[in-house]
């Protein structure tokens, strides 16, 4: 199966939350935002589509941890997949990478990381 195709949205420092349960903060973000209809609002927003236009699907975001040399993450990637967007809203498919860039960047900052960031203001440094 091919990799999906990714880009940076956002670079943090490591804050009190280790690479996997950073990761299972963002799924669990994802999972609780568009669980409810006011949640689907703001990720849609976000994204610059219709609440309708939105399908079920994984986080279009995950963590990759960036290291020096061996030793502990320098820094954590939050790295847009495409290929999940075109699932989540298949009407964002024909935007140029850089637009889709941009709204993914939208939806970490303003919809993720304050989600995440609502019980654990620490999980990650700026």
């Amino acid at each position: 199966m091919e990799e999906p195709d990714t880009e940076t949205v956002a670079t943090h420092g490591r804050g009190n939350l280790g690479p996997d349960q950073l990761e299972a903060e963002i799924v669990k973000a994802w999972s609780q935002m568009f669980a409810s209809e006011a949640g689907r609002r703001k990720i849609a927003t976000a994204l610059g589509v219709r609440p309708l236009d939105l399908q079920e699907g994984p986080s279009p975001l995950m963590l990759e941890e960036k290291r020096a040399a061996g030793l502990e993450p320098v820094s954590l990637i939050i790295i847009g997949k495409w290929a999940a967007t075109y699932v989540v809203a298949p009407i964002l498919v024909g935007l140029a990478k850089d637009l889709l860039k941009e709204r993914l960047t939208r939806l970490w900052k303003q919809v993720l990381l304050p989600e995440i960031r609502q019980d654990n203001q620490g999980a990650v440094k700026d």
